[in-house]
């Protein structure tokens, strides 16, 4: 026999009005230590929503899909897009939590196929949208356009008018930077897969600023974008880090890359951190197991 709300109200001793408020993501007023506890039964009790009836509450005419688009620009994997798997596990979370499901649109060559995808599936198929690393001038103006609700996280356009939510890449890159100097590093490298997104940007900015608030000569602070591949940041490596102008410190756009630079040194004969520094982003789990762990 199915759970209703009746049922996780009698087991919460709240009212049917309050569960539903709840379970359907309206309960504002309703205290945060009564929305868990009602949340926490009805997972436990095993209760599903009548999507049926709650289709026919939909509003402005349109169908309710119970539904939300996660759209990034890579494959999300913890070896591949480490950050972003964690916050669609947590999105996950909380969405099952109020009976809906996350429908994952990745790898978009161009801009063109971002859009279409979205134009595609905000007509009928998803209830809202939550992009990752948003920087293009046609996304930010179709979102505006459209009545779908919209949350952009990760890096990239920040936006008056739309939800954002992300870390102020700027500010942690100029302070892992300012560690670096602070331990007395003269010679330092930014490397990045691609110089194309809105984290990228956001942190080789706070590395150059960081450079030119130290005093630091613009040419001791050079910037590498290596491309995606892990090859490339071996030949990169081989080419500039054993050329003899060798950086003394390297911050990378992520803790992945960083650690591949790690691992590469360390196959060349470069002990880490003792002749290079290594800086990272993002506090994926690996990085505090490594050897030596990573500063990140």
């Amino acid at each position: 026999m199915a759970i209703t709300i009746k049922d996780v109200s009698r087991e919460a001793g709240v009212s049917r009005t309050t569960v539903s408020l709840v379970l359907n993501g309206r309960g504002a007023r309703i205290s945060a230590e009564t929305a868990q506890r009602v949340l926490e039964i009805a997972q436990r009790m095993g209760y599903q929503p009548n999507v049926s009836a709650r289709r026919l509450r939909s509003r402005q005419g349109r169908p309710q899909t119970f539904c939300v688009g996660f759209v990034l620009n890579a494959i999300v994997g913890p070896a591949t897009a480490p950050y972003y798997t964690e916050v669609m596990n947590g999105v996950q979370l909380e969405m099952h939590s109020h009976g809906y499901h996350l429908v994952l649109g990745s790898v978009f060559q161009t801009t063109a196929e971002k859009l279409a995808y979205l134009r595609r599936l905000s007509d009928a198929a998803v209830d809202g949208w939550i992009l990752g690393d948003v920087v293009e001038d046609e996304i930010i103006s179709y979102l505006r356009d459209i009545s779908v609700p919209t949350v952009i996280v990760g890096g990239g356009t920040v936006t008056s008018d739309l939800d954002c939510i992300y870390p102020d890449d700027v500010e942690a890159a100029r302070q892992v930077t300012r560690h670096l100097l602070a331990l007395g590093h003269r010679r330092l490298a930014f490397v990045v897969d691609s110089l194309h997104t809105g984290s990228a940007k956001a942190r080789l900015l706070g590395y150059r600023q960081a450079l030119e608030e130290h005093g630091t000569p613009s040419g001791a602070g050079s910037a590498y974008s290596v491309g995606r591949e892990f090859k490339a940041l071996t030949a990169w490596f081989r080419e500039t880090v054993m050329s003899g102008q060798t950086p003394t410190a390297v911050v990378t756009i992520d803790d992945r890359q960083a650690l591949a630079l790690v691992k590469t040194a360390q196959e060349h004969g470069v002990a880490v951190p003792r002749d290079l520094s290594v800086a990272g982003f993002d506090d994926i789990p690996p990085a505090g197991h490594w050897e030596p762990a990573l500063t990140t």
